[in-house]
This record gives C-alpha cells, sequence and structure tokens, in this order.
C-alpha cells in the first residue's frame, strides 16, 4: 500500500470532504494569528508563520502559539533579557529565533511536515502537513522522514 493510500484510508475513516473542510477552514484562522502579531511587532507576516512552523514539532497547538509570540516579542531584546523558558522544546526555539532574527530565514523553513506546514499556513493549498499523529494514525510510528517527500 503507497503512503498516499495508507493516508487516505485514515482520512476516510473520518470523512474525507469532513476532514477536507477542517483543514480548509483551520489554515486561514493561522495566518489571521500572523497578521494579527505581524502588526503588534515589525515583523512580516510571513516571518511570524515561519516562526510558528519551525517551532511546531512536538508542540500542542497553544503553546506553538504562546512560544511564536514570546519568541516574536524577545527577538527584539539582548539575550540576557530574554526569558529562561518558553514551553516548547529547547530545539525549536533555537530554530524560532534563528528565524526571528536571519536576512534569509526561509533556508530554515525545511523538512515535510515544517515546510509544508509554513505553506499551508501562508495559504498554498496543494501541499499537505503530515505531522507525526497523522504518521502514527497511518501506521508509520512516529517518524515519517524517510516515508514521506
Amino acid at each position: 500500500m503507497t503512503t498516499a493510500n495508507k493516508f487516505y484510508n485514515v482520512l476516510d475513516s473520518f470523512g474525507i470532504d469532513e476532514a477536507v473542510s477542517m483543514g480548509q477552514a483551520w489554515y486561514p484562522n493561522a495566518w489571521q494569528y500572523c497578521l494579527d502579531v505581524s502588526k503588534d511587532y515589525d515583523v512580516t507576516p510571513q516571518r511570524v508563520a515561519a516562526i510558528l512552523a519551525v517551532t511546531s514539532p512536538r508542540a500542542r497547538w497553544s503553546s506553538n502559539v504562546s512560544a511564536t509570540y514570546k519568541i516574536v516579542e524577545d527577538s527584539f531584546k539582548p539575550d540576557h533579557m530574554r526569558r529562561s523558558s518558553y514551553g516548547i522544546l529547547g530545539a525549536n526555539v533555537r530554530k524560532g529565533f534563528t528565524v526571528a532574527n536571519s536576512r534569509y530565514y526561509s533556508k530554515h523553513v525545511t523538512g515535510p511536515k515544517v515546510g509544508n506546514f509554513y505553506l499551508n499556513i501562508i495559504g498554498h493549498q496543494n501541499v499537505i502537513t503530515v505531522d507525526s499523529i497523522m504518521a502514527y494514525a497511518a501506521g508509520f510510528g512516529n517518524d515519517i522522514s524517510n516515508a514521506v517527500s
């Protein structure tokens, strides 16, 4: 069975049309969040979306959103004035600050989940974000990096 067929079977058990509708409704709200944060700080909504994407692995949505806002806010502060914790994995925090402070931040938005998540947030509908929960449901376990390209 192909990777696409496995994901189709998982989605089909919930109803393809319903799953697509829910996904299409969710991403505009994530983009609106990026627009709102970009108005609070002198950053583009695309950069906020990139921070949101790189900080997302293994993070609950609420923690991801909170950490993204704090990273954007703290990116204007010297290192010694930043928080000691952001409520997500430390490696993701470091990636978030790299994206926040890099001139060419898009080169840091990589990987099968993160890259697609970023594209979905900024409005691209021709890619699918597959995270570890979906991978597990489709029978790949927690790591699909070699199975999905």
